[in-house]
């Protein structure tokens, strides 16, 4: 019988992100790029406590996620909202094909492989639900809150919908973004800041 080893190391060639990390501590990967833990139980912990704040009863058939990483967050999310339509944009095909070769998901999600402010003004479909959890490295990315992916981000969320960003550390993301939705709620996940919105 093959014994999985308890740890291991793996770097993958990347061309946005220069090379990404996949560390598997126990047979789980966890997944770095600019030193930053894009996928892991962190990153699953801080999903499932953002969504566990969603008001009681909300009703969620559409969500749209800004950044794929390693897809930790796909068990929770397919458990939460089991005949949820699931809409992704990475810019990493790297990250893309560590997420396809992990298979979190029981049904793959529809992938859009672009940078998010180039994608989000593209997009016609509103969702109910939009997590933005897009980085550029170790730092959230920026520009979604300014100009025509702001205006793009807003467009895309249903009128009774919610946006959770992970904004970590840039609380002036929270605040550009609150120039044009509805600020909610504002919470810390153990390091990272994450804010809520609705319109």
């Amino acid at each position: 019988m093959r014994l999985t080893p308890l740890w291991k190391r793996e770097v993958f060639a990347s061309a946005k992100n220069g090379s990404v990390v996949v560390q598997w501590l126990l047979g789980k990967p966890r997944i770095y790029a600019g030193g930053s833990q894009q996928s892991g139980p962190y990153v699953a912990g801080l999903w499932k406590d953002a969504v566990g704040r969603l008001p009681h009863g909300t009703e969620v058939a559409s969500i749209l996620m800004l950044g794929l990483g390693g897809a930790c967050a796909w068990p929770m999310l397919e458990e939460s909202f089991p005949k949820a339509e699931i809409v992704v944009v990475e810019w990493d095909e790297t990250m893309v094909s560590l997420a396809r070769r992990f298979k979190r998901w029981k049904k793959e999600p529809a992938i859009i492989v672009g940078d998010v402010c180039d994608v989000l003004p593209t997009l016609t479909q509103q969702f109910d639900l939009i997590l933005d959890d897009a980085f550029y490295g170790a730092s959230p990315e920026a520009r979604v809150g300014t100009g025509e992916a702001l205006d793009a981000l807003a467009a895309a969320l249903h009128d009774k919908g919610h946006c959770i960003i992970n904004v970590s550390e840039n609380m002036a993301l929270r605040d550009t973004v609150a120039t044009k939705l509805t600020h909610e709620a504002t919470w810390m996940y153990r390091e990272n800041n994450v804010a809520m919105f609705t319109h």
